[in-house]
């Protein structure tokens, strides 16, 4: 049964989202090559499911990710930076296929830090495989800074952009993150702003080994930053400028059920 609070956090949430204020057919704009989609509402503990039928749902391979508040009803928190969300893809497993990049996709993410990192490698969203067999990763890279960092179709280098230099605490950012396969472009928005892309002969595919999709950490890393994250998705294709604007909302954020009914 639903607590007071939560019951609150539902019915406040319900009086937010009009969709009706947007001038374009939403459901066509973002179910259209979505493959999977994270609410992160789930108590502490829990499996966090995977709303779409792909149902790629995340696991927790180390300690316990909590619940709070977050921008639409809960969202899920590392404990204090002890525990992180993961889907191991095993050897080409279905997971994998379906998230591999190698062409077009993107990824949406609300994230706030409780504290921010000084020192070490701390993922935010990654698929890694083994050794420098990586895709993409959005992380701070041994420093305060969050950047995105993405891995050449040759696998012989890393193209990176600065996001946030430093995140304020305490603060949620909404950030659209992937790779234009047309352009040759990795690209991020952050908060609804212009698009930031960065050239990039293609991004790597591995075709063979293992690999993990993880969100708020990455494999290897020297643990999850303390953070909270909300309402995140993955497109097989670029999402536009209208379709952030959308997920973004007026900072607001849109709901997976605006979309989907």
């Amino acid at each position: 049964m639903a607590t007071n609070q939560q019951n609150h956090i539902l019915h406040r949430n319900m009086r937010r989202f009009h969709l009706n204020d947007y001038p374009y057919d939403a459901k066509n704009g973002l179910l259209n090559s979505l493959v999977s989609y994270w609410k992160l509402d789930e108590a502490a503990g829990a499996t966090r499911n995977d709303s779409t039928a792909s149902a790629n749902n995340l696991t927790q391979p180390v300690g316990t990710c909590g619940q709070s508040t977050g921008l639409i009803n809960f969202a899920a928190n590392t404990s204090g930076g002890t525990s992180k969300l993961r889907n191991s893809g095993g050897t080409l497993s279905t997971f994998w296929a379906q998230i591999q990049p190698g062409d077009s996709f993107s990824v949406s993410t609300w994230i706030k830090f409780n504290s921010v990192p000084s020192s070490g490698f701390h993922g935010v969203v990654s698929f890694w495989g083994q050794g420098t067999n990586l895709s993409y990763f959005l992380w701070f890279n041994n420093s305060s800074t969050l950047e995105l960092n993405c891995r050449n179709a040759a696998n012989t280098l890393n193209v990176a952009q600065t996001v946030l230099a430093p995140p304020s605490t305490g603060t949620w950012y909404h950030i659209v993150f992937g790779f234009d396969n047309a352009n040759n472009q990795q690209f991020y928005y952050l908060n609804n702003g212009t698009r930031q892309n960065a050239s990039i002969t293609g991004i790597y595919k591995q075709t063979s080994g293992t690999a993990t999709f993880e969100l708020m950490d990455y494999a290897g890393s020297n643990g999850p930053p303390d953070m909270i994250m909300d309402e995140t998705g993955w497109w097989r294709k670029v999402l536009s400028a209208q379709d952030v604007n959308l997920l973004y909302n007026n900072a607001r954020g849109t709901p997976y059920s605006s979309f989907t009914t």
